[in-house]
């Protein structure tokens, strides 16, 4: 199974982004800040069997 692509809102400070994922690797490259961790967070958490008890308030910020 290969993944095209991920889509991620309203998670920690990303409010909208979408990834291409190529075939062979993709490097995510950034400024500091500008949301890589979290977006990796974001796919670990949904590629892990079970997420609930990862998933905290602190997640979601009060603007999202």
């Amino acid at each position: 199974m290969h993944i095209d692509f991920i889509e991620i809102q309203n998670f920690r400070k990303l409010k909208a982004c979408r990834i291409e994922i190529a075939q062979e690797e993709t490097i995510f490259v950034g400024a500091n800040n500008s949301g890589k961790t979290s977006a990796m967070d974001a796919l670990i958490l949904f590629l892990k069997k079970s997420r609930r008890k990862d998933l905290a308030t602190t997640d979601f910020t009060l603007s999202n």
